[in-house]
């Protein structure tokens, strides 16, 4: 077999290995010293375990990595290529290492009697386009020479690799530093290896794991030497099946309005309060008599065609009023369109100019803001409802509009916006499974604490209303001691709140809170401190493109730093764990890799297309009939994860992508085809 240079150049040598290639790449050099120079970039480069004492007295155990049915293929290859056997299982461990930290440095150490202090540390920086066989050849070549004292060990790596042949004396119970330890057995005899590992940290479950991937990943080396390191099969068959029985608890695609599953409900119970906010009450049979008014006064204004949908930009305090202006504007036919600030219009003015001139729906307090702004400036107050019910022209309901609901400008970047659609299907599924994930029901009393702006106060306004719950408004957001009173006196049963005001309850004595929901950036979720709550606590993750919530965790509280960084298990969304730099590879249980969702709720993507293949994918590689997923299309969330190893389907925030790590959809999902979503609106932005 001969290799020679890739396309980066990084090897010149073109003889084969077997016949004395020793050229010296100064590149993989480099990359060698830099490792040996900078070994702060190994700092965290641990194999993930628990997290938490396992209950059990025995102090480690091992399990039997099967490798007999590659024996025959491992000679060929072995004498082809001229690799010596230790070499081939050490860059299996380095690539598993890859797989498990999610970082391109890599380091475990090498225990043997060939240096003095019997103790070496093999570091090394994986690169995606590497081939396989020459990272084999490097490290043949420079194993020797990067192979430094470790006099940090538990700060550098917590793995070894130890040759039973030439190190039979070593027991493992001298060798405390490590969490496992990866046991070559004799060669040249058949290739076996065993993993030892510490049963108080590691289960027997997530070490049979780790087993089954070093055995892919190596059986993946074999089959195709001339592969680069990002395309090395990772995924055990066990692994896979996992993954797939937890992705097909997804909910199913509901067909339905927004506001015509309002309207059932209202029906279903007319006089239960709907609303119990700061400036006045409503029933539910209220909030719909009053939305459908409003809905036909909007219907005029917007002058609305059959073949034409509207969308009405709406700015508010929070308000009872706010409401019934959402509910009267999806009446309509129209498209929500939340704003915060007179700015802010002007912002989505470039994303979506067909706004212009269009109705905008406004509270008192942005009257004059706005009045500059539109010739059709519908104040929303009680003069103007009540004008509206004394005529008594409450109209058709408008059964043809628009299959989104909502569009919400978010943050791309500095300086950047994009306009996210969310269509009513998608808003309806995970509202309704958001509801019952929370256990609501008609006596429950939800705190509508978001900014309409943010997506959470759509799934806190329609996941209550759908199951005849009660909206709790109060004016501004209470952060400060006055917000355990508020919850008591309005008798509230379950909370949105950012996770950085958690402390504000803390030691509060609550009569009414059954379910305290965090909400707030992944990372702050994670310093969540533990006790002092008299309720339940539960962290939420999601994020526009998702439409509402899509994982949720009941361990928010734990002292386990492990379980402390879950952001839950899905219960509306199909979730995946890829690798970031091709989206085509599903990781093993366990490995740090990129949050894909997908399922019934993702929206239906950016109102530009120049954006949208940027996030949104559809038919990846594993979308196959062997996973059964069923996604249409994935929104890429540039968050790296992993799946807990505790059963149930559970995710770890670890931290977010490099910017520069952040590669196109087209890019990641190179196998598969990315979103095209239809023309929004018909066309009309």
């Amino acid at each position: 077999m001969i290799f020679g240079s890739d396309a980066s150049g990084s090897l010149s040598c073109s003889s084969p290995p077997s016949r004395g290639c020793n050229t010296p790449d100064s590149d993989v050099s480099d990359r060698f010293e830099d490792s040996l120079s900078n070994t702060q970039h190994f700092l965290m480069c641990h194999i993930p375990i628990t997290g938490k004492k396992l209950p059990t007295t025995a102090k480690d155990n091992f399990v039997e990595v099967d490798l007999e049915d590659l024996s025959e293929v491992n000679d060929s290859f072995l004498q082809e290529c001229g690799i010596s056997p230790p070499t081939l299982l050490q860059v299996a461990w380095l690539l598993l290492l890859q797989s498990y930290t999610g970082k391109q440095f890599v380091a475990c150490d090498i225990l043997g009697p060939d240096y003095s202090n019997g103790l070496l540390c093999l570091q090394y920086k994986l690169r995606p386009d590497e081939k396989i066989i020459d990272l084999l050849h490097n490290i043949q070549l420079y194993k020797d020479a990067s192979a430094k004292p470790n006099l940090s060990i538990e700060s550098i790596c917590n793995t070894a690799i130890v040759s039973r042949e030439i190190n039979s004396h070593i027991q493992y119970t001298s060798l405390s530093a490590y969490e496992i330890l990866l046991e070559l057995r004799p060669f040249p005899n058949s290739p076996s290896a065993a993993l030892r590992y510490r049963r108080s940290t590691i289960s027997a479950v997530q070490a049979y794991r780790i087993g089954e991937t070093y055995r892919t990943i190596l059986k993946s080396i074999l089959d195709l030497p001339a592969q680069n390191v990002s395309s090395i099969e990772r995924l055990s068959s066990t692994d896979r099946k996992q993954i797939a029985e937890w992705n097909q608890r997804t909910f199913p695609v509901l067909k339905q309005k927004l506001h015509e599953a309002f309207s059932e409900k209202a029906l279903d119970n007319p006089e239960a309060p709907a609303v119990t906010a700061w400036d006045g009450d409503l029933t539910y049979e209220e909030l719909d008599a009053a939305s459908s008014v409003l809905a036909q006064h909007i219907k005029t204004l917007a002058k609305q065609h059959q073949n034409k949908t509207s969308l009405v930009p709406f700015c508010f305090d929070k308000s009872k009023f706010a409401i019934i202006t959402m509910l009267a504007i999806l009446k309509s036919g129209s498209v929500c369109l939340p704003l915060s600030s007179v700015e802010q219009y002007r912002d989505a003015l470039d994303l979506l100019p067909s706004i212009e001139g269009e109705v905008i729906c406004v509270s008192e307090s942005y009257a004059n803001t706005f009045a500059g702004v539109s010739r059709q400036l519908l104040i929303v107050n009680s003069p103007l409802l009540y004008q509206l019910q004394r005529d008594g022209d409450y109209g058709k309901i408008s059964d043809v509009g628009s299959d989104n609901a909502f569009i919400q400008i978010v943050s791309s970047g500095p300086g950047q916006r994009k306009a996210v659609m969310q269509s009513h299907s998608a808003l309806y599924t995970g509202t309704l499974a958001q509801g019952l994930a929370l256990q609501y029901y008609e006596h429950s009393r939800v705190l509508q604490n978001a900014l309409y702006t943010d997506f959470v106060s759509t799934g806190e306004i329609f996941s209550s209303l759908l199951f005849n719950a009660c909206l709790v408004i109060v004016p501004g957001q209470e952060y400060d001691d006055g917000l355990a009173a508020m919850i008591n006196e309005k008798q509230v049963t379950h909370a949105f709140l950012p996770a950085s005001v958690a402390d504000c309850l803390r030691s509060k004595e609550l009569t009414s809170l059954k379910s305290l929901i965090l909400m707030q950036d992944p990372m702050s979720l994670c310093e969540i401190d533990d006790g002092g709550f008299n309720c339940e606590v539960l962290k939420a993750y999601g994020n526009p493109e998702t439409s509402v919530l899509c994982t949720m965790s009941r361990d928010a509280t734990t002292q386990n730093s492990v379980f402390r960084a879950s952001i839950g298990a899905s219960f509306a969304a199909s979730v995946w764990v890829v690798n970031p730099t091709d989206g085509d590879e599903l990781l093993p249980v366990g490995a740090v890799g990129e949050l894909v969702i997908g399922g019934p709720t993702i929206a239906d993507g950016y109102v530009k297309d120049d954006v949208e293949v940027t996030r949104f994918v559809v038919n990846p590689a594993w979308a196959s009939d062997q996973m059964k997923a069923k996604c249409e299309k994935l929104f890429c969330t540039g968050m790296l994860v992993k799946y807990l190893d505790n059963g149930d389907g559970e995710l770890a925030f670890c931290r977010e992508m490099d910017s520069i790590g952040v590669i196109t959809g087209r890019e990641r999902f190179h196998r598969g085809r990315e979103a095209r979503g239809k023309p929004a609106f018909g066309g009309h932005f």
